[in-house]
């Protein structure tokens, strides 16, 4: 199977309002009939770095497992490995969403006897961050986030295609600073063949 249309959602503005954006169209197109399905590349998921500094580590006379033991009962998704930084400390990348960059921050990694509590942010820095891209995508010179869209066996290319470009005049509900777009149209071909 390959796609029979890919649409661009393009523009210069912060990668999560275009990743939503994205995000939202994918849903619209999902709805059409004859779509089949619609994969979404160059979009970029958000991330927290957690810089754990050494010097406190060895202050609270903790480890970096018991850090990354507290890190893992906020964080759904914890990588297996830490990145040695350039500053001396470790990084540990989290696949969270900057909202919960708050929360990682008052994370208890240790609690004392006495009832004090030591927190993450007492140990390390953390920051927003995305995901490195994988696959790049520009439309009209603007970094973009492509549909590709797959059309059911039973669906008609051409017909799918023109109300796919019907879709696109009329003007989906876009955030400021955002367009659509569309390319590597298939029904161009069929047609060619009738």
């Amino acid at each position: 199977e390959f796609p029979a249309i890919a649409v661009a959602v393009h523009g210069e503005v912060e990668d999560g309002v275009l990743r939503s954006a994205a995000q939202d169209l994918q849903a619209d197109l999902r709805e059409f009939p004859g779509v089949g399905q619609v994969d979404v590349y160059g979009a970029r998921d958000p991330r927290l770095w957690v810089e754990v500094d050494p010097d406190a580590l060895a202050k609270y006379r903790i480890g970096l497992p018991e850090v990354r033991a507290a890190i893992a009962e906020v964080v759904r998704d914890l990588p297996a490995g830490a990145i040695d930084s350039t500053r001396g400390g470790f990084m540990v990348r989290v696949e969270a969403g900057a909202d919960e960059a708050v929360e990682l921050e008052r994370t208890v990694v240790r609690s004392f006897p006495d009832g004090r509590r030591l927190l993450l942010g007492q140990v390390a820095k953390i920051s927003d961050s995305w995901q490195r891209a994988m696959v790049l995508s520009r439309f009209d010179g603007e970094p973009a986030v492509t549909l590709y869209v797959q059309k059911l066996p039973t669906a008609d290319t051409i017909d799918l295609s023109r109300r796919i470009f019907e879709w696109i005049e009329a003007g989906p509900d876009l955030p400021e600073g955002v367009s659509v777009g569309a390319h590597s149209d298939i029904s161009v071909y069929v047609r060619n063949r009738l």
